[in-house]
């Protein structure tokens, strides 16, 4: 099934590469084709990373995000800190769960790119053994959430909710002076 799923997406990628590259040379990556085209390529790359066998353990699928991630944040100017040393090197979640996982994390670092205007973000993810939890955590030093929310503000705070619902998991937001914490807890 992996193998199947694999082929599919690495093909789907091929087609959207060439639908970006079409949009860049006539100047419309900022395009709302060109945003979707984007958002489709990064999800199929984070099916990919989910199914890969050595992203089979959560530290390595979160590494393989991080060197993808990292440039992005680098050319806004944002500092990054990963902190995975919490994770045990065997540690899974599986496919489906990790692919949420990693969506979540993609959901809350877009939001930082996109809105936050933040110079530092600090990732870190750790497993208590004990208690059976995992525990990630994304802060950043932007502006934060206003109080209260307006209506209508975007999707990408009840994405992370949705997504957290979908792991069964808990999701908290503290929006500080200056930026915004996230922290995901679920049984595991």
């Amino acid at each position: 099934l992996a193998t199947g799923a694999d082929t599919v997406a690495s093909g789907n990628i091929g087609c959207l590469t060439q639908v970006r590259a079409r949009l860049e040379k006539s100047g419309q990556t900022a395009s709302p084709v060109g945003e979707s085209v984007r958002e489709a390529l990064a999800d199929l790359r984070l099916i990919l990373y989910s199914l890969e066998p050595s992203a089979q353990n959560l530290r390595t699928a979160l590494a393989l995000m991080r060197e993808r991630l990292q440039g992005a944040c680098e050319d806004a100017g944002i500092a990054v800190r990963w902190s995975l040393d919490g994770l045990p090197d065997e540690f899974s979640l599986g496919p489906r769960s990790t692919l949420q996982l990693l969506r979540l994390v993609q959901e809350a670092i877009t939001n930082v790119l996109k809105h936050a205007q933040a110079t530092r973000l600090d990732l870190g993810a750790a497993y208590d053994v004990g208690t059976r939890k995992l525990r990630v955590e994304i802060a950043d030093n932007g502006c934060g959430l206003p109080d209260p929310l307006p209506a209508g503000s975007g999707k990408g705070i009840e994405n992370l909710r949705r997504r957290a619902r979908h792991l069964d998991g808990t999701l908290s937001l503290t929006s500080n002076q200056p930026g915004l914490k996230i922290i995901l807890e679920l049984a595991a």
